[in-house]
């Protein structure tokens, strides 16, 4: 390492020691040291001048152990700066050479500089740290206000859902005990009907009666398929199977009613003898 690269490290050194002082410099410290600098400017081999870099790499890493962007200047950058003021003063009190003056003076400007520039990167910093936090409960409002909107709308919705299926399952109920009473009065009447009927047997033809017979039966066994049709639809069962019986079932009661219509048209009952006896010679 040359002498002036020893110059830097040693410059380094001892602005990172000023500034991890606890207090400001002593009048004897202070001169002390600004006897160290006189030497350190003017040596008699050659000449030194303090890099900027230098001293902006001393502040930027009192700025890294603070370990804050959006705070004020480090105590140790202010303490730095008015170290190096002292130092100042007590070379124009000695009386020294201008130009060491002059370069402690610049060396006091440069960390002036940088602890304004310090200062003014807080600030924008603390602006910025407002401005998210803004944001921040802006978005959060915003996401509860969505949040409890869409909670009352879901309740809403099951509210009404609710209500729709108790009035559905009300009207079904009504409808199942109606088709019940219906089909209790229909079989009651067809009872009465049938019981009627066989009283008075042996006073109809029995192509009354079977008539009768078929038309109770074809009515009271699609009321019948009606309520199970319609209980199928209730429970979303399909009501293919039951469609199929039904039209077998009534394309039978209408065959025989067709039946008994025919025999009692061509008196069916008094031509059987006849026709047996022809058939069979009996």
């Amino acid at each position: 390492m040359d002498l002036y690269e020893t110059k830097r490290a040693a410059a380094r050194d001892v602005l990172s020691s000023l500034a991890c002082m606890k207090c400001s410099l002593d009048e004897v410290t202070a001169r002390d040291l600004s006897v160290f600098f006189v030497k350190l400017y003017f040596d008699m081999h050659e000449g030194f001048r303090h890099m900027y870099s230098d001293v902006y790499a001393v502040l930027k890493g009192l700025l890294k152990s603070n370990g804050r962007l959006d705070e004020d200047v480090p105590f140790e950058a202010i303490n730095l700066s008015n170290n190096i003021d002292l130092i100042e003063k007590e070379l124009v009190k000695s009386g020294v050479n201008e130009n060491a003056i002059l370069h402690i003076r610049k060396l006091h400007d440069h960390i002036e500089l940088e602890n304004n520039r310090i200062e003014y990167m807080a600030i924008q910093n603390r602006e910025q740290q407002k401005k998210i936090r803004k944001l921040k409960q802006k978005f959060e409002d915003s996401i509860k206000e969505k949040v409890a909107g869409a909670e009352a709308s879901f309740s809403r919705k099951v509210e009404t859902d609710i209500e729709d299926a108790q009035q559905k399952l009300q009207r079904n109920y009504i409808t199942i005990l109606g088709i019940f009473a219906a089909i209790v009065v229909a079989f009651m009447s067809g009872t009465a009907f049938s019981s009627s009927v066989l009283e008075n047997i042996d006073k109809a033809s029995i192509y009354r009666i079977s008539f009768v017979v078929l038309l109770v039966g074809f009515f009271m066994f699609n009321m019948t398929c009606a309520l199970f049709m319609f209980l199928n639809k209730v429970s979303d069962i399909d009501n293919k199977a039951m469609r199929k019986l039904l039209r077998l079932v009534n394309a039978l009661f209408i065959a025989f009613i067709v039946v008994v219509v025919v025999a009692r048209a061509v008196d069916l009952v008094a031509i059987f003898p006849v026709l047996v006896q022809r058939l069979f010679g009996l």
